[in-house]
């Protein structure tokens, strides 16, 4: 697996590798989730305008 290494700023902010937000269609004003799990931080993406009753948000997932 590959890695980056990024550093938190003074107000707490970390940036997100630019070749990873465009991989991810990670834009301006998007929002997420965050779930904290050990210490491995996840960002589960929001999207409001899709509701598939199919899908299943980290929550659920992980206290089945």
């Amino acid at each position: 697996m590959d890695h980056d290494t990024i550093k938190v700023g003074v107000q707490g902010r970390i940036t997100i590798p630019k070749h990873l937000r465009d991989k991810y269609s990670i834009k301006h004003l998007d929002g997420y989730k965050i779930h904290v799990m050990s210490d491995v931080i996840i960002l589960e993406k929001i999207d409001k305008r899709k509701k598939d009753t199919n899908m299943r948000s980290l929550e659920e997932y992980f206290s089945l």
